[in-house]
Formats: structure tokens, C-alpha cells, sequence
């Protein structure tokens, strides 16, 4: 007679268990991983991975992994050098304007007086994305390789369509900006009348308007840490002009907002030799004698064919001779 089993294994497998990870749904940036599910404004994906549980007890930096959108869904990945974008939104956004010194993933810049147009990437964005700051080595994701579209339009209507700008995303991330010439619209509109539309992919998009371009808004942060100036004598525009006065020189601003060019604070300027670490004078001028086309009257006795030596955030400013004799 066969027996029958009369009893079952009161041992049966533990599922493993998952842990909550929440991420910025736009840069798939981590911001909390939990045991159990919580109430977050944020998405959260649930995974029996290792990983997540030595993020959550600190053994791995959060900065160093990402939630990255893949053909089969969001996945806990390493950051690696391929960039992995967010699908497009379905609807065309208005960008906004912002503040001069408000870095947006994607910044947009008008110079007015020259016709330009400044599309750039933003670095801390990048590094968000891959770990690194240098994009000059990182690839995008093969399925992801669409257009960046933008519509410029005038004013606030959309149906006055003026240009139809479409950017490789692979040349936009690896140059870190492009810039266009606008001087086919003078005829239309002016640049400041000009707002710009998009499909979202990224978090933040920013507008600025400036009035002068003297070189890119956007810069790499593995740059010199100084910047040497020659003094011009010939140059039709300059961000500061120098001329004598009575008692000394003259300062003169010829720009109106400070902060559109990256002046936050008093600034110092230092006069040297074209061996930048011999110094022949320092002049500082207050913050609040710069900008809206103020003077600033300085009492001392300069060799203009010294040098400027400026940090790096002032890479843009140039200076030029007046009324010399």
C-alpha cells in the first residue's frame, strides 16, 4: 500500500524583499529610498536589488546612480556616459524669462544689439545625468537620438511663426552650445519681441535677454582660473570704457544690469605685466557704481598698456580706451 504524504514543507521561500526608490521624474536623480511604500509627490520604482539597499544604509553615494528610463522601463542603474533623455512632452510650452544668473538645464539667450541667438546646455545638468561634467565623451542612448525643436515666435502668438530651429542632441551636449545669426528677422521684429516654444524633455528651460555679445554665456568649469586682458584702443563696443579725468580715470559702464554680465559683487581689478604675477596696481570698483551706465572715477596713475587679470566669471568683459591724447 503506497502512504500519501500527509504533511506539508512548513518551510516555504521568502520572497525577497523590494525597496521604494523615488526619483525625479525629468533627470531620474534619486532622492529617497524607503523600505515600504510612502505618500511623494515623487515616482518611485520597487526593486529587490542590493544596490538599493546599500544606498539606503549610505554605503553607495546616491550621486553616482540614477533611475534611467530604458525600452523595457525605469531601471536603479550606475551612472555611465550614456545619456539617457526623458520623452518628449505631446504639448508645445511657452519658456519663460528668468534672472541673468539662473542657470536652467536648457538656456536661451537674445543679444539684441547683435543679432544673436545662444542655445546652451547646462554642465550641472550634465553631471546629473552621467557623473561627469565633461561631455565631450559621453553618447546618447541610440533610440533617443530626435531633434531638439524650437519655435520662435513673435510676441505671444503662436501662430506668427518667425523660425523653426531643430538641434542635434549630440552636437548641443558635446560643444555644450550653439549659437545662430538672427539678422535674416531684422526687417520683422526685434529680437526682445521674440518668445520661443518647445516640447519639454528637460526640468527647466530659461530665457534671457541681453543687449550685447561679447562672448558665450555658457563656459566648461575646467577653465583657467584667470583671465588675462588686453586694454583695446579700436573696438567699437566694450563692456567698461576708461578715459582721463582731472583726478585720475574714468570708469564707465556701458551696459545697464550688472547680473547680465555675471557681476554680483564689488569688483577688483588687477593691473599687470604681460607676466601675469607681476602687479602694478589694484583697483577696485563698488558694486554700486556698476552698471546702469554709471561713472566711477578712480584716483590713480595706470599704464594702459598693462594687462587686466579678472576671475574667470568675468571671461566676457572687455575694456576699451576713450578720448586719449
Amino acid at each position: 500500500m503506497q502512504l500519501k504524504p500527509l504533511l506539508k514543507s512548513a518551510i516555504e521561500e521568502t520572497p525577497p524583499h523590494k525597496f521604494c526608490v523615488y526619483y525625479d521624474e525629468w533627470s531620474g536623480e534619486i532622492i529617497q529610498i524607503t523600505n515600504r511604500p510612502k505618500d511623494s509627490r515623487h515616482p518611485h520604482i520597487e526593486t529587490p536589488d542590493e544596490t538599493a539597499k546599500k544606498l539606503m544604509m549610505g554605503e553607495l553615494s546616491f550621486s553616482k546612480y540614477q533611475v534611467a528610463q530604458l525600452v523595457d522601463g525605469p531601471r536603479l542603474m550606475p551612472k555611465d556616459n550614456v545619456i539617457r533623455l526623458r520623452q518628449a512632452e505631446n504639448v508645445l510650452s511657452q519658456i519663460e524669462s528668468v534672472k541673468f544668473e539662473i542657470q536652467s538645464d536648457i538656456n536661451i539667450i537674445f543679444y539684441i544689439n547683435d543679432w544673436k541667438l545662444e542655445i546652451n546646455f547646462s554642465q550641472d545638468t550634465m553631471f546629473r545625468m552621467t557623473g561627469a561634467r565633461d561631455s565631450r565623451n559621453a553618447r546618447i542612448q541610440s533610440d533617443q537620438t530626435k531633434p531638439f525643436d524650437f519655435y520662435l515666435i513673435k510676441g505671444n502668438d503662436p501662430t506668427f511663426l518667425l523660425k523653426h530651429i531643430k538641434i542635434d542632441p549630440i552636437d548641443l551636449m558635446s560643444s555644450g552650445y550653439i549659437l545662430y545669426d538672427l539678422s535674416e528677422l531684422r526687417t520683422i521684429c526685434g529680437l526682445g519681441d521674440i518668445n520661443v516654444l518647445t516640447k519639454r524633455i528637460f526640468k527647466s528651460y530659461g530665457i534671457k535677454y541681453k543687449q550685447h555679445y561679447t562672448g558665450s554665456d555658457y563656459h566648461r568649469r575646467k577653465t583657467q582660473r584667470r583671465v588675462h586682458k588686453q586694454i583695446e584702443t579700436h573696438e567699437e563696443y566694450a563692456t567698461f570704457s576708461i578715459s582721463k579725468a582731472n583726478t585720475g580715470w574714468i570708469f564707465k559702464s556701458n551696459f545697464d544690469d550688472p547680473k547680465e554680465q555675471k557681476i554680483y559683487r564689488d569688483m577688483t581689478l588687477f593691473f599687470t605685466k604681460d607676466d601675469p604675477t607681476y602687479l602694478t596696481h589694484r583697483i577696485k570698483i563698488p558694486f554700486d557704481n556698476i552698471g546702469w551706465r554709471q561713472e566711477y572715477i578712480v584716483d590713480t596713475e595706470l599704464n594702459f598698456e598693462d594687462k587686466i587679470l579678472l576671475g574667470e566669471n568675468a571671461k566676457n568683459i572687455t575694456f576699451k580706451i576713450e578720448e586719449m591724447k
